[in-house]
């Protein structure tokens, strides 16, 4: 188009050849503004270059038709901008999505947080509204954790939790949700469990997974073992907030029968 108003060291379209790159630098950054600078000198120089090797360009300002060449013009200026501004659009809702993946990501297991696990909740309660689908939902909290980051300190524990967080991934199936709520609490959604027996084979499957020593620096190894509360949707719960407190209320009732095995409360 600038070759067809006069070539490009005679067009004044040329100048719109800087918009881009001012335009990438203002909105998009350095790398962007680097880049369409870089196609703006490119294209500059091989046409001066054309032209002094003797390649003639038409000019559309000395023919009759000047109207033309200057709507031409308004279209290169208008057209660069709007294509800046949809590039920064674009840039700008990635650097909103990459906010908001990091704003629900656990930063020590990289597993969803607390408010990334709610949402799906909720939307498998929507899909269940839709499809008749329930789901299971298991609350999991570690068992004497404490004693670990006491004894090993904070580093050992956080290792242990990263451990244990990928071996409970390898146990759930590939449609289920794991996240970590906070501390040593994950949770996990198993989604379509129609049957109950099948929310106990995955229980089981985590509880093997719990049963392998973590080893950790200094030739040290901890078994982490943890109580589980599972609520079932929609028969246990109508509601995320029941749904979490049935959950919540069956796990804290396992700890505590635990606990008591462990100090001996219950013969063997």
């Amino acid at each position: 188009m600038i070759a067809f108003l006069g070539g490009p060291l005679g067009s004044v379209s040329v100048s719109m050849l800087f918009a881009p790159p001012i335009f990438s630098f203002v909105l998009l950054g350095l790398k962007p503004g680097l880049i369409w600078a870089g196609i703006a000198y490119v294209t500059v120089m091989t046409g001066g270059v054309m032209q002094s090797l003797g390649v003639e360009f038409p000019n559309i300002g000395k023919t009759p038709s000047r109207e033309v060449g200057e709507l031409i013009h308004l279209t290169v200026a208008y057209s660069s901008i709007m294509v800046m501004i949809v590039l920064y659009e674009v840039s700008n809702q990635r650097y909103r999505q990459e906010l908001v993946r990091i704003a629900q990501r656990d930063d020590l297991t990289r597993l969803p947080n607390r408010t990334a696990f709610y949402q799906h909740i909720e939307n498998a309660i929507k899909y269940y509204e839709s499809q008749r689908r329930p789901f299971t939902l298991a609350y999991i909290d570690l068992n004497n954790f404490k004693p670990v980051n006491d004894e090993y300190g904070h580093a050992a524990g956080d290792t242990a939790l990263r451990v244990f967080s990928e071996r409970l991934g390898k146990a759930i199936r590939s449609q289920d949700q794991l996240c970590r709520l906070a501390g040593d609490e994950f949770a996990v959604l198993l989604n379509d469990c129609v049957d109950e027996r099948l929310a106990r084979l995955v229980v089981e499957r985590l509880q093997r997974q719990m049963e392998k020593p973590i080893e950790l620096q200094g030739g040290h190894s901890v078994t982490l073992s943890a109580s589980i509360g599972l609520a079932h949707y929609p028969r246990d719960a109508a509601t995320l907030e029941e749904l979490l407190h049935v959950a919540d209320e069956r796990m804290y009732r396992n700890k505590r029968e635990a606990h008591r095995q462990y100090n001996g409360d219950y013969a063997d």
